[in-house]
């Protein structure tokens, strides 16, 4: 821990090599704040052989935990996730997994297994919203929180 409270990154990275080393797997959230909405990612699915890490951006983790289990499930029971990848079952939505520009910003993941290379690649979980858009596919700056994330 640090003087004013927070658990430095070491202490992180330390936790959350232990879980990985017990599971296979971990997952860590960072909490939204004025700057930035939420994330929830994976660590430890890169481990596997051209499998990326999974993130949901924006989701209390109540919700997230749960999507990424469901993801994360899928990969330990064999499947390999790639970008461009729609998974119509692990939500009530389809989820369509994009690569993330600036994977170097998952600070524990990155300090886990990319020290001296290059950043761990990392999809995020996309959903549509309750008309069936993709973000993309939207003509508004902001979309809308879809209804179907509390049921998750």
């Amino acid at each position: 821990m640090t003087t004013d409270g927070e658990v430095d990154v070491d202490t992180l990275v330390e936790h959350h090599r232990r879980l990985v080393d017990e599971h296979g797997v971990s997952v860590v959230h960072v909490r939204g704040d004025a700057v930035g909405p939420a994330l929830t990612h994976t660590v430890g699915l890169s481990l596997r052989p051209e499998q990326p890490e999974l993130v949901v951006s924006g989701l209390e983790m109540a919700v997230s935990f749960p999507l990424l289990g469901l993801a994360t499930q899928a990969v330990l029971d064999g499947r390999r996730l790639q970008a461009g990848d729609e998974l119509h079952d692990i939500g009530p939505v389809p989820v369509r997994l994009e690569p993330v520009s600036r994977p170097e910003l998952m600070v524990v993941l990155q300090a886990m297994y990319a020290a001296d290379g290059p950043p761990v690649p990392l999809l995020q979980l996309v959903w549509q919203d309750d008309a069936g858009q993709w973000p993309w596919e939207l003509d508004r700056e902001v979309c809308c929180r879809p209804r179907y994330v509390e049921q998750l």
